[in-house]
């Protein structure tokens, strides 16, 4: 007797909330929350001006004087109307999820949020310098330095997760790295053998972290968790022995000082931005970009 197959017919409805559309609510619920903000807390005439940072003498003198002008005394932005129309750009963001197909509004998702946050990020900025004149580039140089620790950080993690290694205790060993190496280029008064020993002891919690998971079959979290509180211990520790004691010589620690990259330096905005940091800055920007190729662009990150 020959075997016969039922095909199920069943209809299965689809889900009308997706993914996409949750990101269009989102985009509608900023959206109003834009317009309400503009119309009710900036006053029509505020106007917020942006700064482009130093702009060289010679290039200002080739401009005309209006864009003199502007750019040392800021670039003026309507608050108002800037962050109307950022409203508005919400809107249009977060409508087409609701009649697109969900194939469609999926291929589309990461430009659109990429879109959203760059008018997060424009709102803010605006909002902030409402009636007020802020250096952008400033802001920029600043955000990239204070971002290189989290960054450093990330990579760390991105490395831990491909390797194989469950890796919470990334923070306890930066916070021992960052309390040894100032304590010993606040002693020895020398920033390169403070990052020298602030590699060591980083590498010798992860050595920790390498034995208590391989070598006693410790839980990955637990040893992670473990780490961080040892690490907090040790670092409040050694804060309140060797450093406290000393306050006055805090401030002489020593640090990287800038490196000025020739001629790229020089480029209005972009240049003070990228090509005029402290060595560990651009020590971030190499190891982003490298580890980026490595795992995306050559076999052995692909396999991993």
């Amino acid at each position: 007797m020959a075997a016969t197959t039922v095909k199920d017919t069943r209809f299965v409805p689809r889900q009308f909330m997706t993914r996409a559309r949750w990101f269009g609510l989102i985009y509608l619920i900023v959206a109003a929350a834009l317009l309400y903000l503009a119309t009710t807390a900036v006053a029509p005439e505020v106007v917020s001006r942006f700064r482009l940072g130093r702009i060289s003498p010679d290039l200002l003198q080739r401009l005309p004087e209006a864009w003199q002008t502007a750019l040392l005394q800021g670039i003026p932005v309507p608050s108002r109307a800037a962050l109307q129309l950022l409203g508005i750009l919400f809107i249009v963001l977060g409508v087409p999820p609701f009649f697109l197909s969900e194939e469609r509004a999926k291929r589309h998702e990461n430009g659109i949020l990429g879109l959203a946050f760059a008018g997060l990020l424009a709102a803010a900025l605006i909002g902030a310098a409402a009636g007020k004149r802020t250096d952008l580039v400033g802001m920029l140089v600043d955000g990239i330095r204070l971002a290189t620790p989290i960054a450093l950080g990330s990579l760390a993690g991105i490395m831990c997760e491909r390797s194989g290694v469950v890796n919470i205790g990334i923070e306890g060993m930066m916070l021992t790295a960052a309390c040894m190496g100032f304590t010993a280029s606040l002693y020895l008064q020398n920033s390169a053998l403070g990052l020298l020993f602030a590699v060591l002891s980083a590498m010798a919690m992860a050595a920790l972290h390498a034995v208590l998971s391989v070598r006693f079959k410790v839980d990955q979290i637990i040893s992670g968790v473990a780490i961080n509180i040892f690490a907090t211990g040790a670092t409040s520790y050694i804060s309140s022995r060797f450093l406290q004691r000393g306050a006055d010589m805090l401030n002489n620690s020593g640090v990287f000082k800038p490196i000025s990259i020739p001629l790229l330096s020089k480029i209005p905005v972009i240049g003070p931005i990228f090509f005029e940091n402290s060595i560990i800055v651009y020590l971030m920007m190499l190891l982003v970009a490298a580890i980026h190729i490595m795992l995306f662009y050559t076999p052995w990150g692909l396999r991993t």
